[in-house]
């Protein structure tokens, strides 16, 4: 486990602020009004917005908590791999940048 000191370092405190903006920038965030991350209000109580991967036509992704937390919507199977491809991109700079430094 990477010291907390690795992350005021200038590459990984980069690579962390890029992935903890997705928060902010995810080009596929749900437009849904009553969404808040992972949960949505029903008029009655939050519950946790699923993304329908059956309906994609997929297997559930390895990123599905990710995504959830998110607030994603992907309307096809290209929209959901080029999310993988963002999460997974910014975690392989991560582990290489780790691993060049360490």
């Amino acid at each position: 486990m990477p010291s907390p000191d690795i992350f005021k370092k200038g590459a990984f405190r980069e690579i962390v602020l890029r992935f903890l903006s997705f928060k902010i920038s995810w080009p596929f965030r749900s437009k849904a009004a009553n969404r808040f991350g992972k949960y949505y209000f029903d008029g009655s109580e939050y519950m946790i917005n699923r993304i329908d991967y059956e309906k994609l036509g997929c297997e559930k992704s390895r990123f599905d908590s990710i995504f959830i937390s998110l607030s994603s919507e992907f309307k096809n199977v290209k929209e959901l791999r080029e999310g993988e491809i963002l999460i997974e991109s910014n975690i392989d700079e991560f582990v290489r940048t780790y691993v060049h430094v360490r």
